[in-house]
């Protein structure tokens, strides 16, 4: 069985391939720019992962991984633009480098190319069952993007709603690409659904783990805005932590700290970070990441192999959580 960065390595050399038209450079120029960014691509290796644990020559897994790899990245590309994001991955987003509506029709062409990839690379009596994997997750992927907006003009999101919100989000696409791979590889379906849980709930705590690090983590490692969520109001875990853990006023006055957009980005993500290290909220916020933690190994013990087998997810859901970035 072959590690995650023994995955990583092959999946590197085969986007490494991927050959965007010469003609209209403005329109794909920025994909070969997004696509070569520094990333961690956990989801298509964990679809080559999951593929893995049920045929030994991962070679056939490669396209839908790669597609969706392009599939993060378009999301990534939209996303940027919504929040008017500065830097993805410590470096500029596309919208930034090349302006908005060139950065929209980009992202558009991209996730037709991740259709255009999967039709043409899985086997035709798989194609359906991929395919409603896909579009169910594609789905849900703009639903909770359209839910993280919502609640960025609103106080009383609940820490349920919350977990609903990063679970279409960003949990369900890793849950989904675990899933995908156990479908191209044509496993049980007790099986593939399992691994679904598995990696949705992995998904979970890997949410709540960025959110950890965009407030508490080093800017340097984490290669993004430092307290952006803080400066975007959006109610992240550490905000939920924290107003869940106080009272009347208050609970009140920081809300009002939180919600304030008159101060300058940097008074405003000071002010907000001396009163949630007062608080504690970094336990809390790490309690919450090992409850969905602890479920999503749970899921995986129910998949029929041996722990021998099952090493290299295991060992794929302990790196992705210790990580500083």
């Amino acid at each position: 069985m072959q590690t995650f960065s023994q995955l990583l390595s092959k999946l590197d050399l085969f986007l490494l391939n991927a050959q965007w038209p010469e003609e209209i450079p403005q329109l794909y120029e920025p994909l070969s720019y997004f696509m070569t960014l520094p990333a961690k691509r956990v989801r298509p290796v964990s679809l080559l992962l999951s593929y893995q644990l049920f045929h030994e020559n991962i070679e056939p897994a490669l396209p839908l991984a790669k597609a969706i790899e392009w599939f993060h990245n378009f999301t990534l590309i939209h996303d940027d633009i919504m929040d008017q994001a500065p830097l993805r991955r410590g470096l500029p987003t596309v919208h930034e480098k090349y302006g908005q509506n060139t950065a929209i029709l980009s992202g558009d062409v991209l996730l037709i190319k991740v259709y255009e990839l999967i039709v043409d690379s899985i086997p035709s009596e798989l194609l359906s069952q991929v395919m409603t994997c896909f579009n169910r997750v594609a789905i849900d992927v703009c639903e909770g993007q359209q839910l993280d907006m919502n609640y960025e003009n609103i106080s009383e999101v609940s820490k349920l709603e919350y977990t609903n919100m990063i679970r279409l989000k960003t949990a369900v696409l890793l849950g989904a690409s675990i899933k995908m791979g156990a479908i191209l590889a044509a496993a049980p379906s007790k099986d593939a659904e399992n691994l679904y849980d598995f990696g949705t709930e992995l998904g979970l705590a890997f949410q709540i783990q960025d959110d950890y690090l965009d407030v508490f983590g080093n800017p340097n490692k984490v290669g993004k805005q430092a307290g952006g969520d803080i400066i975007q109001c959006k109610k992240g875990a550490p905000f939920i932590a924290a107003r869940d853990m106080l009272s009347g006023q208050e609970r009140e006055k920081f809300i009002s700290e939180y919600l304030d957009t008159s101060q300058a980005p940097a008074a405003k993500v000071k002010v907000v970070l001396d009163r949630l290290h007062g608080m504690g909220v970094e336990d809390t916020v790490n309690k919450w990441k090992q409850e969905h933690q602890d479920k999503a190994m749970h899921s995986l013990k129910n998949i029929s192999f041996s722990e021998q087998q099952k090493l290299p997810l295991m060992q794929f859901a302990e790196m992705l959580l210790a990580r500083e970035s």
